[in-house]
């Protein structure tokens, strides 16, 4: 909005409709941390399925051959599994039956279901990628793998047996030139990690040699807005890139006594910021006089019947709307100071943490976590060039990573470069 010369105003939030420097402090503030509880959200979903997993359920989407069930259970919660399909399981089966064979490829196998008119997972035509993911998945011999965990002993029915499944992979191995294609794509700097050439995106690619050594490496896409663009850059090993940003991370890790300075900091610079909230609020105030006059105004006219019910019902409704609409606004503003605390005190506790919290989080966390504190980072020639963070960590630890002399990277105060 601001690269167009435009302004953002709120009604629900009228702390943000200036340029003070506390207001947009809120602003960034409210922006991080509704993206992080959004995070957070999903991790706790996440933990429940996989739990449901551990314990031998399904926690998704039914995989074909599969349907969802759902019943009410004690105390009136929800129960879900998943039960095998009358009429899909039979086809799972026979695509099983006929690999097995060895008489089919892949291609051929998907050619003649199709002849036959079986109906595909996606209801669409039969691919060859569609037949290897059902010849390759494990639920059809009661396994769950699902969020990490590799649980053999699910509850669900099994479709498969055991000696037909591995025969199959043996198979499909066999055909394949004993590819191993099980590796997953997940890069800690993806999505927000860019070319300093080039400005392109960089992004995470794993390569197999013919010998069978995977190499795993980020690298510039030279390609912006979908057209190629020169780029001298050669790819970096991930490995090495993603140990400068660990080092990053802990440079930006606050101690606890700056931490304290930062919470006594926040709470003098919103105190006296408390007058503005009250001329707000006198604001506010003489608008909702203003519209119960207004009301009072209109109902002598009804009564004089100088309005006709139309027109009173009509106007009437309005300014009951207006008068609810501003009445929010005065009790939101009225805890925006105690907001605006709280939630910069979230945002040390995590800086004061954040380099022990991403060593010790699992992969998925660790995604999170860096994009929660970084907007972008800048590669250029295998090292970690500049780093940009998110607010309000920019406020939270600039101080710190300002002094960081072994990045030699220079803290700009303003737009969240390090």
């Amino acid at each position: 909005l601001k690269k167009y010369n435009k302004k953002f105003f709120s009604i629900s939030e009228p702390y943000f409709n200036d340029d003070s420097s506390v207001a947009k402090l809120m602003e960034q503030i409210m922006a991080s941390f509704s993206e992080f509880r959004s995070g957070q959200d999903g991790e706790k979903i996440r933990e429940a399925m996989r739990h449901k997993a551990e314990v031998g359920i399904y926690p998704g989407k039914a995989t074909y051959g599969y349907k969802n069930i759902r019943s009410e259970g004690y105390g009136g919660k929800e129960k879900r599994w998943i039960e095998s399909d009358p009429v899909e399981s039979a086809y799972v089966k026979e695509i099983f039956r006929r690999y097995a064979t060895k008489k089919y490829s892949l291609r051929s196998l998907a050619d003649e279901l199709n002849q036959e008119g079986v109906p595909s997972p996606n209801r669409k035509h039969w691919g060859s990628s569609g037949i290897e993911n059902i010849l390759k998945n494990k639920t059809y011999i009661g396994h769950i793998d699902w969020g990490g965990v590799n649980n053999p002993n699910g509850q669900h029915e099994k479709l498969v047996d055991e000696a037909v499944f591995h025969r199959v992979q043996t198979i499909l191995r066999v055909k394949n030139h004993c590819a191993d294609k099980s590796w997953k794509h997940a890069f800690i700097l993806r999505g927000f990690s860019y070319c300093g050439e080039c400005g392109s995106r960089i992004n995470g690619y794993y390569h197999q040699k013919s010998n069978g050594k995977i190499y795993v490496h980020y690298g510039c896409q030279k390609k912006q807005h979908s057209k190629p663009v020169s780029c001298s850059q050669s790819v970096v090993q991930t490995r090495e890139i993603e140990k400068q940003f660990q080092k990053l991370v802990k440079a930006i890790q606050i101690p606890e006594s700056a931490a304290l300075r930062l919470e006594e900091k926040i709470k003098k610079a919103v105190e006296g910021d408390r007058g503005a909230n009250k001329q707000f609020q006198k604001s506010v105030r003489m608008q909702l006089e203003n519209v119960r006059r207004k009301k009072e105004t209109l109902f002598e006219k009804y009564i004089e019947k100088l309005v006709d019910d139309d027109v009173y019902r009509t106007h009437k409704e309005e300014l009951e709307g207006k008068e609810i609409q501003l009445q929010e606004q005065l009790a939101k503003v009225n805890g925006i100071t105690e907001d605006v605390v709280s939630r910069v005190e979230k945002a040390i506790n995590l800086a004061r943490n954040c380099y022990k919290t991403y060593l010790n989080a699992p992969f998925e966390q660790k995604i999170l976590l860096a994009r929660t504190l970084f907007e972008k980072v800048i590669i250029r020639d295998g090292m970690l060039q500049k780093a940009f963070l998110n607010h309000p960590f920019v406020f939270v630890c600039g101080d710190k990573a300002s002094r960081v002399a072994e990045f030699q990277y220079q803290y700009n105060g303003g737009g969240g470069e390090i």
